[in-house]
């Protein structure tokens, strides 16, 4: 019974090391430690503070004092000490009122960074999964390269056999030499490949790779073609949001330099409350109420703010430029990305029949084999050619997974990709 026990301990580290990484495991630690999301989360904090800061200048002004004087020069013993305390209210408005606009600015701010962070969530999310399957595209080159290794050996030495029985020439047998050292050289390439792509993946997670294999991962998969192709909503875009949010602050700073060219008119009510003796008994009570009109021009501030005025249009008007061709680039793009994914999608199915027929032919070939009626060569032969199917066609559907993603990516909708998993998101 100790031996099993011993050897279940040793086996159980074994099966720890064998655990492969998962995208959904990968994509939530990324959410968690990436530093740019990070950074992100940061803004929008300060940027909800900024927003509390300038509803406060909204409220009225609230003031309380207490304090005491003592007359040294007075002779009247009674009259030589003066205590007083005091409460005191005022608001104030104006035609051009600075705090409402800073309030707005900081909600429009807020507004901002609430898109951009989750801008950035998507972009995070986007970079992982590319990442991701960048990773398992090299991870399945080498494993095939590793298989084309062997079959190009075979090759070889089948070759240089049949060289000795002067059944082929020496340029065949030199032929297949080289094609053995292509198959390493596109070894070593895919392995230097998986290497960079692995790091890649794990500086974005910013977590260290601990070697483990990653999970194979099929998204999309009950997502035909078909539909990814539907009418762009500009609205739900992401960037188009920020870009009309950005017009709105502009449009709130032409409104408030349209203000500026009017007198300055102020309203302003003061109540204070107050409360004095000179004994501390605070026994004589006085109240104030104040209202008070103001209105002032200034000649030199209309000088200044036809160009501040001026500034502000050519702002809004250069934004709205801006915005029309983001939004002619999102339809060029999406149009671009359909055209491929259909592409992809034909390709796939050609693939798929090639795949079935390359593997039909490897099993008439090793029938063939089996009777003496083919040589070793061709077999290998048959075996390559099905290894360059199977490679090719799990390259596209890596890439029909990709396409899918870049076209969820770009119309904000990369979230209904990952619904399957639980990445602890709020939306």
């Amino acid at each position: 019974m100790k031996y099993k026990f011993f050897i279940i301990i040793l086996i159980f580290p074994i099966l720890l090391i064998s655990e492969n990484y998962t995208l959904e495991e990968l994509l939530r630690l990324a959410l968690q430690n990436n530093t740019t999301l990070q950074q992100s989360n940061i803004n929008l904090q300060m940027s909800q503070a900024r927003r509390t800061s300038a509803r406060v200048l909204l409220f009225p002004e609230v003031s309380g004092s207490i304090g005491t004087s003592e007359n040294f020069a007075s002779r009247d013993p009674e009259d030589n000490r003066h205590n007083a305390m005091s409460v005191d209210l005022s608001y104030a408005i104006a035609l051009n009122y600075d705090a409402f606009f800073q309030n707005r600015n900081a909600q429009h701010d807020l507004n901002l960074a609430v898109i951009t962070n989750e801008i950035q969530m998507q972009d995070i999310i986007y970079d992982i999964i590319q990442s991701y399957i960048n990773v398992l595209e090299n991870q399945m080159r080498l494993e095939l390269q590793d298989e084309n290794i062997t079959i190009q050996e075979s090759i070889v030495t089948e070759s240089q056999q049949l060289f000795r029985q002067n059944r082929i020439t020496q340029f065949e047998v030199q032929q297949s030499e080289i094609n053995l050292l292509n198959a390493r050289i596109n070894a070593l390439n895919a392995s230097n490949n998986l290497t960079l792509s692995r790091n890649r993946l794990f500086d974005l997670i910013n977590i260290t790779d601990e070697g483990k294999g990653l999970a194979e991962v099929r998204l999309y998969e009950n997502e035909p073609v078909e539909n990814f192709s539907r009418q762009i909503d500009f609205n739900q875009i992401l960037q188009v949001q920020q870009q009309n949010e950005t017009a709105e602050r502009y449009r709130t700073n032409i409104n408030q330099t349209k203000l500026d060219f009017f007198p300055d008119i102020r309203l302003r009510y003061t109540y204070s409350y107050g409360l004095s003796s000179n004994d501390f008994s605070f026994d004589r009570e006085n109240k104030t109420n104040t209202l008070g009109l103001n209105m002032s021009y200034s000649l030199n501030r209309l000088y200044r703010n036809k160009y501040s005025y001026q500034v502000a249009n050519l702002l809004d008007e250069h934004h709205q430029l801006g915005t029309s061709r983001l939004l002619s680039d999102i339809n060029l793009r999406y149009n671009q990305y359909l055209e491929e994914l259909n592409y992809l999608q034909q390709l796939n199915g050609l693939q798929q029949n090639r795949v079935q027929q390359t593997t039909d032919n490897l099993d008439i070939a090793q029938q063939r084999y089996r009777l003496g009626l083919l040589t070793q060569l061709d077999l290998d032969r048959a075996r390559y050619d099905y290894l360059n199917s199977r490679i090719d066609l799990e390259v596209n559907q890596y890439q029909l997974i990709l396409k899918k993603l870049s076209i969820d990516h770009l119309l904000s909708n990369i979230l209904s990709g990952v619904r399957e998993f639980d990445l602890g998101l709020s939306n």
